[in-house]
């Protein structure tokens, strides 16, 4: 029993994650009504987030599948260092949005399957499969800082859209999230009405670097388990 759950088990979490981030990415492009709906959720970190988790576990998906089949395959540490990244990246959108967000978000958004799937359910999934079975990632001492590639990516693309007004926002400039809302808040403000952009881009990439290390020990203590 134990062998056909440790045999199937990751495949089941890859399918049920690729199944719930396109059910939550479709059902918000295809919404009209509502926060972060229609094709506008596209240039939000979430659906960004969960387009580059689901893709790399459709790649991961098919290694395993490959292995069932009893072919000798083996994945590239580099392959696996992006998984690492992404799942950094989507654990991020979890915490930002149930710790930030969430709170000053109507009932009938947070109690979607949209939300509950791109916001719980596929971080928390990615998140398990990480701590299951990544355990052969091989990282150097400065690995983590990896985990800030996309959140910088994201930072320039953000401010792009708000300068190029791409998305019409009552002749506004357009921000995803309040903290990167410069205009309101600045880049180096601090007052009792909020503090300025650069503070918050630092305090998520001091984070992320956190979340890249703990995952980074959580991977060592498990390759320590399986080898014993």
């Amino acid at each position: 029993m134990k062998s056909i759950i440790s045999k199937y088990l990751p495949i089941g979490l890859k399918i049920a994650l690729i199944t719930l981030a396109t059910i939550g990415i479709w059902r918000s492009v295809d919404s009209t009504t509502g926060f972060m709906g229609g094709r506008v959720s596209l240039f939000y970190f979430t659906l960004q987030s969960n387009i580059w988790i689901a893709v790399t576990f459709v790649i991961f998906l098919g290694y395993e599948i490959a292995k069932l089949h009893g072919k000798n395959v083996q994945i590239p540490n580099w392959l696996m260092m992006i998984k690492y990244v992404f799942t950094v990246s989507i654990t991020l959108t979890f915490i930002v949005f149930a710790f930030l967000l969430s709170p000053y978000l109507p009932w009938s958004y947070l109690s979607s399957i949209n939300n509950i799937a791109l916001h719980y359910t596929v971080p928390i999934l990615a998140i398990i499969d990480f701590v299951l079975f990544d355990y052969k990632l091989v990282t150097k001492k400065l690995s983590f800082l990896y985990v800030c590639i996309p959140p910088l990516y994201y930072l320039i693309f953000a401010e792009i859209i708000s300068v190029t007004r791409i998305i019409e926002s009552n002749g506004e400039q357009w921000f995803p999230y309040f903290f990167l809302d410069y205009v309101t808040y600045g880049w180096f403000n601090i007052s009792t009405s909020g503090i300025g952009v650069f503070y918050w881009i630092v305090m998520i990439l001091a984070f992320l670097c956190g979340i890249g290390l703990g995952y980074n020990k959580i991977k060592n203590i498990r390759r320590k388990q399986v080898k014993e």
